[in-house]
């Protein structure tokens, strides 16, 4: 084992084969180190901790005995063979880090860190390994469902490219469709308006092209044939917001005959 004991305080512990320790730290009585272990400078480890082999401790990293001090009642601490733990990490007691877990830089561990996981933040948290499907960079989220942009600039970026959005395989969520669909339905019970479409029928008008203009939608927009009656599937067709804005409260042959008139009189000999 390589130290400076000039500067630092190393009190009755045991250490294994080929540790390395950077002074100054601190290391309590009782304290149990495993072969081949780095301890870097300022790390506070006192009584109570057993670290297994292999493993890193970086720079003042601090582990705690005690939940309540001032007092004697000690709690063990355990972090198993092959774990890294990154500089300024506080480690409560108590806690037990599994094999081959990595705690980041800076994370207060709180509780049990499952092995082969990678744990950071304040309080630390479990975090999963994805691979941006636009920019291809890997990058790591909390959300342990699945993720596929690694920010929301690549996230936008996908969306708004038609052949990338065609290449990645991007369908509507069907969380954006149910939102339109509630924020019709409050619409239509404001404006005591009859609103009866099933879900899958208002889904079936997402991105469909304006009924009017051809316009391609990137959401939805309904307009009603005849505004005397409600939203029912035979009343409506795809609306972009120009044409509906244009169409106002006409009916649709109104609508149609307005429009005639206009141009017609705008390309009059």
């Amino acid at each position: 084992m390589t130290y400076h004991p000039k500067k630092s305080v190393l009190l009755d512990f045991t250490q294994g084969e080929d540790c390395t320790i950077h002074a100054p730290v601190w290391i309590g009585n009782k304290v149990k180190i495993g072969d081949r272990c780095k301890i870097q400078a300022f790390a506070f480890i006192p009584e109570g901790v057993t670290i297994g082999d292999d493993v890193f401790i970086g720079p003042h990293v601090c582990f705690t005995n005690d939940k309540y001090p001032p007092s004697t009642n000690w709690s063990e601490t355990v972090v198993e063979d092959g774990v890294s733990i990154g500089a300024n990490a506080t480690i409560l007691p108590g806690i037990r880090i599994g094999k081959g877990a990595m705690v980041g830089a800076g994370a207060v561990v709180s509780r049990n860190v499952e092995a082969n996981t990678t744990v950071f933040g304040n309080p630390a948290t479990k975090h999963y390994s994805y691979k941006c499907e636009l920019c291809q960079k890997n990058f790591m989220t909390e959300d342990k469902r699945g993720a596929r942009f690694c920010s929301r600039r690549c996230y936008n970026l996908a969306w708004s490219d038609p052949i990338k959005k065609q290449e990645l395989g991007l369908v509507p969520q069907d969380y954006k469709i149910t939102s339109k669909y509630k924020e019709y339905q409050a619409n239509c019970e404001k404006r005591k308006i009859d609103f009866s479409l099933s879900f899958d029928q208002f889904k079936s008008f997402w991105q469909i092209p304006c009924f009017y203009c051809d316009e391609k939608m990137d959401g939805i927009g309904l307009d009603r044939v005849d505004n005397n009656i409600g939203y029912k599937i035979d009343n409506i067709v795809s609306c972009c917001w120009e044409c509906n804005r244009l169409k106002g409260n006409l009916d649709q042959e109104v609508f149609f005959e307005q429009v005639k008139r206009i141009y017609q009189n705008v390309h009059a000999t």
